[in-house]
């Protein structure tokens, strides 16, 4: 049941490239589904099925948002695509988008499941007892992988955990918001350690200031080109920098930068209509030519090759709302 006393709709509610629901924009401000409200003022909170928390048709098309989001696939098939990265939807699944990530579905057949949006400081408050470096390094690691797989026995479990979010948000009695978050907190760590069971890339262990440098390149817009820049808005030497960059990734710290100012690129070529020059200086390239040869060298193909392959792959219309986002100041 909703928070409005409407019959709530059940895992089996389809979601799929026919339906035509009017597009709107997730943020912080607006936690569809069944928010909780608990009036600390401690983070955004919502937790539905795939109907509730009506991410499609919206979902279709490249989006991004200011919340971390946990989809739980239960059924269906397709492709999740995140920042040009296809992976492959196999049920049940738990898929994990970090905000500001680009993503988009592509369903081959109806997806149907249960989704649970919060923003980065919805678990902390309450977790005292717990190191909150802790909990950001395994959703980080999380978003390392984005795709996690369920066994038979996890995935009974798994959508337990979302039946019990929905009913301790829609009951609201004393303390839910406390017993919401541990709820939230075991889904992690679940799928934490099953992403361990499955490999990958090795789990994350950084140092809190390649942390902090890989938080930077994300949310600067554009990512600052200086090693030098970066280093002194984290108050730390270039050289200090470098030593823990490298230690922690196998990385100089120039080699993230390239990656973090190659994805803003990709993500303008992609989703605006910016020519490849107005790209380039929206980047801070003072010479679109060495844009051009700085694309190609990173990427193996023209800036205006990978823009035709990326859109005729996916099928990426027009939509003013993400360029928008792209090109805000």
């Amino acid at each position: 049941m909703s928070a409005d006393g409407r019959a709530a709709p059940t895992a089996s509610d389809p979601i799929g490239p026919t339906d035509a629901e009017e597009h709107r924009t997730m943020s912080p401000d607006e936690a569809r589904g069944i928010p909780l409200q608990s009036g600390d003022d401690s983070g955004t909170f919502a937790v539905g099925t795939f109907a509730e928390l009506e991410i499609f048709p919206e979902a279709l098309n490249p989006h991004r948002h200011a919340l971390f989001e946990v989809m739980y696939i239960s059924e269906g098939s397709g492709l999740c695509v995140i920042d040009f990265e296809s992976l492959v939807i196999v049920p049940p699944a738990l898929c994990v988008t970090a905000p500001g990530e680009v993503h988009f579905w592509r369903p081959e057949s109806d997806l149907r499941g249960w989704g649970v949006m919060f923003s980065a400081d919805f678990l902390l408050p309450e977790l005292r007892n717990i190191d909150p470096r802790m909990i950001v390094r395994l959703i980080d690691d999380l978003c390392d992988v984005h795709l996690v797989g369920l066994p038979e026995a996890q995935d009974a479990l798994v959508h337990r955990l979302f039946l019990d979010m929905e009913e301790e948000v829609r009951d609201a009695q004393e303390h839910y918001p406390t017993a919401v978050r541990a709820l939230l907190t075991y889904l992690l760590v679940q799928a934490h350690r099953l992403r361990q069971v499955a490999g990958g890339p090795p789990v994350r262990t950084e140092h809190p200031l390649l942390a902090r440098f890989r938080q930077l390149l994300a949310e600067e817009v554009p990512p600052s080109r200086s090693v030098a820049e970066c280093a002194r808005r984290l108050g730390v030497s270039e050289s200090h920098l470098a030593d823990i960059t490298r230690r922690g990734t196998g990385k100089s710290p120039g080699a993230l930068v390239r990656e973090a100012v190659t994805l803003a690129a990709k993500r303008l070529l992609a989703l605006t209509d910016l020519s490849v020059s107005q790209a380039s200086t929206r980047l801070g390239f003072e010479d679109p030519s060495y844009f051009s040869r700085y694309f190609r060298r990173e990427v193996g193909m023209s800036a205006t090759e990978f823009r035709r392959q990326i859109r005729d792959k996916y099928q990426i219309p027009d939509d003013e709302d993400m360029a928008r986002q792209l090109l805000a100041p």
